[in-house]
């Protein structure tokens, strides 16, 4: 038994007390994500599109910001707030011009104006000419930790949705093929999830890949700023604010 599992865990590489899977330790800058503190935050805007406009409209603004990666061969996925940081303002000028030419830029803004409000160093504040200092909505606050409580839940349907959009952008790039036949690529059956069995195996595929999204390497500036760092810090800052992953003991 020992010899066995020693076989199947040889590719491993123990850190410490953990084992890192090959792809944590075979690419440098690679580090493991933990859903709530890293992967949840970073794909939060995805989620406030779906949540305000439906799945719908959320995954055709995906697509849309998939196919201008790939045309315009971006070095940047536009998937995780982190990684939209060091996009130049002539980038993000050519992805106001292409959303607003599909109609989608003034869709995308509504769903995220009130986060760049409350998170003024959220680089989508780039995609907007002029950088809001006022609230639309003034319950946002208290929208927002409804929200985020929802998400907390792995393979609650908001969640999945969520997930399932960071990867349908990557798929739109090009940069994720699907083998046909898996769950994986049956994004259709997720308008249905969880009421039926086709879409629980689907959700449970989204959610076992979501997390190669935010773990892929970055650059040693994306590095030390970190968004999932910058937003429970600053969550902090906003009381009455009580995201469950950042409760205050009431002592």
């Amino acid at each position: 038994m020992s010899k066995k599992k020693s076989k199947v865990l040889s590719d491993h590489k123990k850190v410490g007390k953990k084992l890192l899977p090959p792809l944590m330790h075979q690419v440098s800058g690679v580090t493991p994500s933990h859903y709530d503190r890293d992967t949840l935050p970073e794909l939060l805007w995805l989620a406030l599109i779906e949540n305000m406009h439906g799945l719908r409209v959320a995954a055709a603004i995906a697509e849309e910001i998939g196919t201008f990666v790939k045309e315009s061969e971006s070095n940047c996925r536009f998937i995780t707030i982190t990684e939209m940081k060091n996009v130049d303002k002539i980038e993000w000028s050519a992805l106001r011009t292409h959303l607003s030419g599909k109609e989608m830029l003034d869709l995308l803004i509504s769903a995220i104006h009130d986060l760049v409000v409350l998170y003024p160093e959220c680089p989508l504040r780039n995609l907007m000419k002029q950088v809001p200092v006022k609230l639309r909505n003034d319950n946002f606050l208290a929208s927002l930790e409804v929200l985020v409580a929802d998400l907390t839940y792995k393979r609650g349907r908001r969640a999945v949705l969520m997930q399932a959009n960071a990867l349908y952008l990557l798929g739109s790039q090009g940069k994720l093929f699907i083998k046909k036949g898996l769950s994986l690529g049956n994004f259709e059956a997720l308008k249905d999830y969880p009421d039926t069995e086709e879409s629980r195996k689907v959700g449970a595929s989204m959610c076992a890949s979501s997390a190669m999204v935010v773990t892929l390497p970055g650059n040693d500036d994306l590095n030390v700023w970190r968004w999932p760092k910058y937003f429970w810090k600053r969550n902090l800052e906003q009381l009455p604010i009580t995201f469950d992953v950042n409760k205050r003991s009431s002592k």
